[in-house]
């Protein structure tokens, strides 16, 4: 299996077209039409369905697509370290975080790397705790930042910070100064942001430990519509600082400690075991710890610091 014919598989499904991948390949279509059958032949299975309209992945297509997008990447940046063996480090280093990191890291990391690693190119992405843990597992990313759930043997994680869980409420210009206990919460409706398997696995087995039962909304979904339905009176949620900071600092959003017991979560980095760390990886795993010092020593990233 070459890697120009995984190219031009993967040129072609982002595409959908045979005619505009070969275009951009620069191929005649009945070239690129061959080396993509040749592909499926050594597969045994077909990856794409042909029609008037284009192209679309079969089941197997879109498997092969998130292993493809891996291997590709795993080849470039063999290439990348052989080149910068002997100079700075250098080439593209893909990361996904989840959407609370993500508001508090992008801004120091890529400062930091500007001013550092002006050769390093940064792929950010922002998405949810089972989305880019799957991305890891397949290759796509090189560093993923997020709350560990079930991860596969070979997903080295180093954790950052133990976040403190606070019930998030709108603004309502009220104020009670205390803290609120978790057995009070039992008739809140609670809006589940999507990346319950961080937070949401945490909240379910405390209160399972404790024989309570917790009152969900109809709701769920990502962070930042949480955070709509919230600023609406529409639930209430347990989210980490991060998550609410912005909603805080302009009083469209209210918090209060929750206690017997306080709810917390640990956001970690991960990378891959199976995949050599190239040396633009390494530089940039460690701008993040740097990053993740910074922001607690400020207040931007309150919790307890375990990097």
């Amino acid at each position: 299996m070459s890697f120009p014919r995984l190219e031009r598989f993967v040129t072609t499904a982002e595409l959908g077209s045979i005619s505009r991948a070969a275009e951009k390949l620069n191929i005649v279509q009945p070239a690129l039409s061959q080396s993509i059958k040749q592909l499926e032949e050594e597969l045994g299975t077909q990856l794409l369905l042909r029609s008037g309209k284009g192209i679309e992945l079969t089941a197997e297509g879109r498997v092969f697509l998130e292993h493809a997008y891996g291997i590709l990447s795993q080849y470039r940046k063999a290439r990348e370290n052989i080149t910068d063996m002997h100079g700075k480090p250098s080439g593209g280093v893909s990361i996904a975080m989840v959407s609370s990191a993500i508001d508090v890291l992008t801004v120091p990391v890529c400062r930091a790397l500007k001013d550092q690693y002006p050769l390093i190119e940064l792929d950010l992405e922002e998405g949810l705790v089972s989305n880019i843990q799957h991305g890891l597992d397949a290759g796509r990313y090189d560093i993923v930042i997020s709350y560990a759930i079930e991860t596969a043997r070979n997903i080295a994680r180093e954790p950052l910070i133990e976040e403190e869980l606070f019930l998030t409420t709108k603004y309502s210009g009220k104020t009670t100064g205390r803290y609120v206990e978790l057995h009070e919460l039992g008739d809140v409706s609670r809006i589940i942001p999507r990346e319950r398997d961080g937070s949401g696995v945490e909240v379910g087995q405390t209160a399972q430990n404790l024989d309570l039962e917790l009152v969900t909304s109809q709701f769920s979904g990502a962070i930042h519509p949480t955070l709509k339905l919230i600023e609406a009176g529409m639930g209430a949620s347990l989210l980490p600082w991060s998550a609410v900071r912005d909603g805080l600092s302009d009083g469209r959003l209210h918090v209060e400690a929750v206690r017997k017991p306080g709810l917390h979560q640990t956001v970690h980095m991960m990378h891959a075991e199976h995949k050599p760390v190239t040396r633009a990886t390494a530089a940039v795993m460690e701008v993040i710890r740097q990053s993740v010092r910074a922001t607690h020593k400020s207040g931007e990233w309150p919790g307890n610091l375990l990097v």
